[in-house]
C-alpha cells in the first residue's frame, strides 16, 4: 500500500509502521521509500537513500560512460552492431562483441590491415655509430 493511499484511507503513520512490521525484512526496502505520506514531505521525510547507494550509483554510472566511450565503440568498429544496440541494455555483450574477431570489411580490420602494412614497410632504424676503441697508449 502506497503512503498516498494510506493517508486517503485514513491510516496515520502508526498502522503503515505496524503493516511494515509483517512484511518479510527483504521487502522492507522498497516499503521505507514509500513510507512518506504527503504532508511529512514538506517537513523533510528523507527519500535520498544512504550515501552508500549514490557511492554505488555514481561508480556504476561512470563506469558505464567509460564503457561505451571504449568496449562499445571498439564494438561497433568491428561490425558488431547488434551487440553494440543490445549492449545498451545489458552492457556485458559489448564485452563480447569486444573480444570477438572483426567482420570481413568492417572499419576496425581495415585499420589493422593498414597499420600491420606500414609497419612491415617501415625501415629498421640505422644502427648506433660505433665508437673507436683501440685507444694505443705510449
Amino acid at each position: 500500500m502506497l503512503a498516498a493511499e494510506a493517508s486517503e484511507f485514513g491510516f496515520d503513520r502508526d498502522d503503515i509502521d505496524q503493516i511494515a512490521d509483517l512484511i518479510p525484512q527483504r521487502f522492507l526496502g522498497r516499503i521505507r521509500a514509500r513510507r512518506c505520506l504527503p504532508a511529512e514531505t514538506e517537513r523533510g521525510c528523507n527519500m535520498d537513500g544512504s550515501w552508500l547507494e549514490w557511492v554505488f550509483g555514481v561508480a556504476f554510472f561512470t563506469i558505464y560512460i567509460f564503457c561505451i566511450f571504449t568496449v562499445c565503440m571498439i564494438t561497433f568498429q568491428k561490425g558488431r552492431w547488434v551487440l553494440g544496440i543490445v549492449g545498451i541494455f545489458m552492457p556485458f555483450l559489448w564485452l563480447i562483441g569486444a573480444i570477438l574477431p572483426p567482420r570481413r570489411g568492417s572499419r576496425y580490420e581495415a585499420a589493422q590491415q593498414s597499420y600491420y602494412q606500414q609497419s612491415a614497410t617501415m625501415a629498421p632504424p640505422p644502427p648506433p655509430p660505433v665508437r673507436d676503441t683501440n685507444v694505443k697508449l705510449n
